[in-house]
């Protein structure tokens, strides 16, 4: 029949010639045939693996929790170090602006103030070394770092040798490398996932900003001082730009520093260093333009007081900075040590459940369809060619003989797989009852038929005994 006959379009075929969805048929009435082990093994397959990619992703998210919490404490470690570098890297500034402003003066103190920039230089080279992979941000930072403390070399040996090194490039070089120094702190803040930490590393950072402002009020004071004796407009900018921004970075403190802090930089940086040292501002910003009334080495001296003392409140803050980053690390690495054990506790748990749950089950299943075949192909026959045998019933009843076949499923569980045990069991004794019914049925039939053979021949017997 053609299709226009037929009115039916012929059924979409694969590029073999078979329908569409035999291969789904065929993979539905493979799984309906497949062993109970398969079947329970796929269904525990999904659940078992979205428990233990549950518990990857948790213990991913914990294992990265734990790198940030390192490297948090080890950026700020670096970060004290770089502290330090910075104050000794503004001592040599300083001795490098008084070598190059007094031509008789000796180089000595010059090379002590860069031997132990040297020295912190060794321990930032050290601490840098073993940060390993960091934010693109400060690992740009870092770098940047690295170039300028590669051009040190060269700055000292024009500033030994006297060429092409005025005081105000000198501390326009050095001040470059000391704001690189000073930002790497500001980088750092962000990284910290703990809201306290980050709070006082920003701290930190804005008193070291504040401080980086008084030593750079310092530098440019002591330069504008020692070339002309007084700040031109454009110096006094540079200074007043020092002021306000020492001032802003105060502020910054203020509202992130913990009381801890708070309280360290309040009872350390006041007394009569800062009045002194305010007082040479303000006679600074009085005299732009005309003969100061205060000397480059009286400033100096004046705010160079304040930035050791703020070194020193610095060093503190360092200090409890490290301590709390420690003890951050120490919270987070025991954090993930007990998720990581109840994670892997619990999936261990879980899948021995799950497996030796569908073990019972299968167990159970095989031994129910063991004792069914046993059964059918052996007990049930036996019982019933036993049956056959007369002599075999004796003088019990059917439900006696009934009572005394054991079970042949012996499954002590109470769920279903029991109960369809139980019932088998109890149909297999209905079975057997049946059959002695059947035999001993059997057995009346056989003894009526005799019986009446008996008396049929009794009366053959007397009827032939009367036609004799």
């Amino acid at each position: 029949m053609t299709a226009r006959t037929s009115g039916r379009k012929p059924k979409a075929r694969s590029a073999r010639g078979a329908p569409r969805s035999v291969a789904p048929r065929r993979f539905l009435r493979g799984l309906r045939d497949a062993r109970i082990r398969s079947k329970l093994g796929l269904i525990l397959v999904v659940p078992v693996l979205t428990i233990v990619s549950l518990a990857g992703l948790r213990l991913v998210d914990s294992g990265r929790r734990a790198i940030d919490a390192d490297l948090v404490g080890s950026l700020t470690t670096l970060a004290a170090n770089v502290s330090g570098l910075t104050h000794e890297l503004h001592h040599e500034r300083m001795a490098g602006a008084v070598f190059l402003a007094n031509p008789k003066e000796s180089p000595e103190a010059y090379n002590r103030a860069a031997k132990k920039a040297d020295d912190w230089i060794a321990k930032y080279t050290a601490g840098r070394a073993e940060l390993g992979t960091v934010p693109e941000s400060v690992a740009e930072r870092l770098r940047r770092i690295d170039e300028h403390l590669a051009t040190l070399t060269a700055t000292r040996q024009e500033v030994l040798a006297r060429q092409n090194a005025s005081v105000a490039q000198v501390v326009l070089r050095y001040g470059v490398v000391i704001s690189d120094l000073i930002a790497y702190r500001e980088e750092v803040a962000p990284i910290a996932g703990d809201s306290q930490l980050a709070g006082e590393l920003r701290a930190a950072a804005a008193f070291s900003k504040a401080k980086a402002a008084a030593m750079e009020e310092q530098a440019i004071a002591y330069a504008a001082l020692k070339a002309g004796g007084h700040l031109d407009d454009e110096q006094f900018s540079s200074f007043l730009a020092t002021l306000t921004g020492q001032q802003e970075a105060l502020v910054a403190f203020t509202l992130a520093a913990t009381p801890f802090q708070r309280s360290l930089v309040e009872s350390s940086v006041t007394g009569d260093a800062i009045q002194l040292a305010d007082h040479m501002a303000t006679e600074l910003t009085r005299s732009v333009g005309s003969t100061a009334l205060v000397t480059a080495n009286e400033v100096s001296s004046a705010v160079g007081a304040i930035t050791d003392l703020m070194r020193w409140t610095e060093e503190r803050l360092d200090r409890r900075l490290i301590e709390d980053a420690t003890a951050l690390r120490t919270a987070v690495l025991r954090e993930v040590f007990i998720e990581s054990s109840v994670v892997l506790t619990t999936l261990v748990l879980a899948i021995s459940f799950a497996l030796l749950l569908a073990r019972s089950m299968a167990r159970s299943l095989g031994r129910l369809r063991e004792g069914a075949l046993g059964v059918a192909q052996r007990d049930l026959p036996e019982a019933v060619a036993r049956l056959r045998d007369v002599q075999s019933l004796g003088e019990n009843s059917p439900e006696q003989i009934a009572k005394q076949v054991r079970d042949p499923i012996a499954l002590t569980s109470r769920d279903e797989i029991g109960q369809v045990g139980q019932a088998f069991n109890v149909v297999h004794r209905e079975a057997v009852r049946v059959a002695a019914e059947q035999a001993a049925l059997r057995t009346s039939v056989s003894a009526m038929f005799l019986n009446l053979a008996r008396r049929s021949q009794t009366l053959v017997d007397r009827m032939i005994g009367e036609l004799d």
